[in-house]
């Protein structure tokens, strides 16, 4: 097997030498360093090795090879190994001797060339994709952290809600609500009094601070219309008060914080910037651009930041052709090491009333020099096997290019894709990180400190990784094949993947239908079904059982015995009928399928017996272990009992494992006396019982020749003494 082959057995030997090394000179060298020292010296190392066996070994072949074919060495004519051994004819009595006992263990199943080779195949990729796809799930696993979502709900509760000091966003109502909003959560729950070293601690906190100052930017109107339709929002520079025509004045510049909040913000990005910025953000009425708008910031302390929003207020810089306003700020959590971006959202509608939204992402920017000594042990040891299944594609699309467009084939190439674009991404969102705290250290007293685009770099990344967890997943189906459960299943969905399509499509036919009837109908009254994506969903919901945010009564504004019909509509028809149908029809391709598959089965080994076979060394040094060696108990009998026991109970289990996988091949236990299905049973195990017999008299007769070989010398006479026990110790 492939993890016994000699490469395999060099790497961990010289893995072990190289780690114990390290620990004993770690150990007894008499130098201490600090933990976080010891893992960057740790991370370093790791880095090392990793380059060593991905591009210090192939630029040292290239340069081997390129010396071969350049100046060939002389080949040597007559080279005689001194080292070989002179083999003898009690050698080959040894040998004889452990090749005959092998093919005591060997049946007649077992001689089959195709499917021994199909079979080592399968054991080699389930290794390699089985470590892989666990290692990539530890992987996953140990760099979550759960103080994520605590962390989310926590700062989503506060800005929503009111608090004993603080106003919530909900409590907002007209856009005048949205100033006292800011003094109150923005700026007062900051108090200066707390501040140290130019960090503002928060009231909900001391471990929390905020980094910079927050950003205030408007979306505007071009102008009033009667009705309303998809609005288009300007671009242009104003004067203070909203007025024009604008002018630019000499001291624009010098005095540029009072004019800032009237001048339109325009941004270029590149393309960077354009993935990473540049999106557009989903309203309750439409979609919102994030690189246009006005801005203005507040200041570090709350006495200058009152002075702006009195400022703001005196100049009605919120007004009737305000559309949208976001907030803008970051925190950072000293003890969890949790950076959170806050965006909160106030969306005035063309009624007069405005509707708010609390965007939070909680991100760990860290990465390697917070991990504990088991997680980057997970990490080393998953770069290690991504490397070896690299090797292996790598090795079979050299040799043959027409592997290459085989579908499996495809999916290795886009796993190995996809971790090299993750490992990109985690290099650039620590160099970003990296790039933003200095920006800390150094940044004046009114900067906004945009973290949004490492934090959007992890999003990309944790998508990415989900995508390579699914390609895993389904690369590890495909090895997994060799299971009769897994086969089965596969070809169940293969056989009946037109009937399920056809039948999910008419149940979404349906649910659709009935989405947009309910929207009709109940969409001014009900915010569940006040749109056409929203209203399909509840339905859908509705209909699986999901009904603890909807009520039924929400469908009844059209009248009682229209929301009963569609009531029963979805409840009865969809959730009863139309799926009771679909798990009807999954289930009689099964039976069929399944009825094929006993209809067609071959007496072959499985995988487990080939396994068994292949590793009879290993089993065999298992099973002799004093921990796994069973004891013999006479248990009130004799030992010929016990042995003529334990020959009929082994009699009993082949008869019935035979007349199991008789009734498979018959089709059922109705046919087991057939005489001619009787007679050919009968006929192979007499068959395996004369291969037996002729292999133990095959074995008897090389003994007894080793022991002859033993006992007399060429010429048939007797050994002395001293000749023989120089013989017995050779063999």
């Amino acid at each position: 097997m492939a993890f016994f082959s000699r490469s395999n057995n060099i790497l961990f030997l010289a893995l072990f030498f190289l780690v114990t090394c390290f620990l004993t000179i770690f150990l007894y060298s008499g130098v201490n360093h600090e933990y976080l020292r010891v893992q960057s010296m740790t991370i370093y190392a790791c880095l090392v090795v990793v380059m060593q066996f991905t591009l210090a070994d192939f630029i040292r072949f290239l340069v081997l090879s390129i010396d071969k074919a350049t100046w060939p060495t002389k080949q040597q004519d007559n080279v005689v190994d001194d080292s070989s051994k002179q083999h003898t004819r009690l050698d080959y009595l040894k040998l004889r001797l452990e090749t005959l006992r092998a093919q005591l263990l060997i049946t007649p199943e077992h001689r089959d060339e195709r499917l021994n080779l199909k079979y080592q195949t399968i054991g080699r990729d389930l290794w390699l994709y089985g470590k892989y796809f666990l290692l990539l799930c530890a992987l996953v696993l140990v760099t979550r952290n759960e103080l994520l979502y605590h962390d989310y709900h926590f700062k989503v509760a506060l800005m929503e809600r009111n608090q004993s000091l603080t106003r919530g966003i909900n409590e907002t109502f007209v856009l005048s609500d949205v100033y006292t909003f800011i003094n109150s959560t923005l700026v007062n729950a900051f108090n200066p009094n707390r501040t140290e070293k130019g960090l503002r601690r928060w009231l909900y906190g001391d471990h929390t601070t905020k980094l910079g100052v927050v950003r205030l930017r408007q979306l505007r109107r071009c102008q009033r219309h009667i009705g309303w339709k998809w609005q288009v929002f300007t671009t242009r520079d104003y004067n203070t008060g909203w007025k024009l025509p604008y002018s630019r004045v000499p001291y624009t510049d010098k005095y540029w914080r009072i004019y800032e909040p009237w001048l339109a913000y325009g941004s270029h990005p590149d393309i960077k910037g354009t993935i990473y910025i540049d999106i557009q953000h989903h309203g309750y009425f439409q979609y919102y651009p994030e690189l246009s708008g006005y801005v203005t910031l507040l200041a570090r302390s709350s006495n200058n930041s009152r002075i702006v929003l009195d400022y703001l207020i005196e100049k009605n810089w919120l007004n009737t052709n305000t559309s949208m306003l976001f907030m803008d700020f970051t925190t950072y959590n000293v003890d969890a090491d949790i950076f959170t971006i806050f965006t909160i959202m106030v969306e005035r509608t063309p009624l007069g009333s405005i509707e708010t939204k609390v965007l939070v992402q909680s991100v760990m920017l860290l990465g390697l020099h917070n991990l504990s000594f088991i997680r980057l042990l997970i990490t080393a040891s998953y770069v290690i096997v991504f490397l070896q299944f690299a090797k292996s594609l790598i090795g079979t699309l050299w040799h043959e290019p027409r592997q290459f467009k085989r579908v499996w084939n495809i999916v290795d190439v886009l796993i190995i894709g996809l971790n090299v674009l993750i490992l990109g991404l985690f290099i650039k969102k620590e160099v970003l990180t990296e790039a933003l705290l200095k920006k800390v250290e150094g940044s004046s007293t009114l900067h906004f400190l945009d973290y949004r685009e490492p934090a959007r770099v992890q999003n990309i990344n944790e998508i990415l990784t989900g995508c390579l967890v699914c390609l895993a997943t389904l690369r590890l189906w495909k090895v997994m094949q060799f299971a009769s459960v897994f086969k089965l299943f596969t070809s169940t969905l293969y056989s009946a993947w037109k009937a399920l399509l056809s039948t999910a499509l008419l149940i979404g036919i349906v649910l659709v239908g009935v989405g947009i009837a309910l929207v009709i109908i109940n969409g001014n009254n009900s915010i569940h079904f006040s749109l056409l994506p929203v209203g399909v969903v509840t339905a859908i919901c509705l209909s699986f059982g999901f009904s603890n945010q909807i009520s039924p009564k929400e469908q009844f504004y059209g009248g009682e015995l229209l929301g009963l019909f569609f009531y029963a509509l979805q409840c009865f028809v969809l959730a009863k009928l139309l799926i009771n149908v679909l798990v009807s029809l999954i289930h009689d391709y099964f039976m069929a399928a399944k009825a094929k598959r006993d209809a067609t089965q071959k007496n072959e080994i499985g995988f487990p017996q080939f396994l068994k076979l292949e590793f009879a060394d290993l089993w065999r040094f298992f099973r002799r272990a004093p921990c796994c060696s069973k004891k013999y108990r006479r248990r009130k009998r004799t030992v010929a009992q016990n042995i003529d026991r334990i020959l009929k109970a082994n009699e009993g289990y082949r008869l019935k494992h035979r007349y199991k996988a008789f009734s498979r091949a018959t089709g059922g236990p109705q046919n087991y006396t057939t005489l001619q299905a009787a007679d050919r049973i009968k006929h192979n195990e007499y068959i395996r019982r004369v291969d037996r017999l002729f292999n133990v008299a095959a074995i008897l007769q090389i003994q007894m020749e080793l022991l002859e070989h033993l006992l007399f010398d060429d010429e048939g006479n007797y050994q002395d003494d001293e000749d023989n026990y120089t013989g017995r110790n050779e063999g």
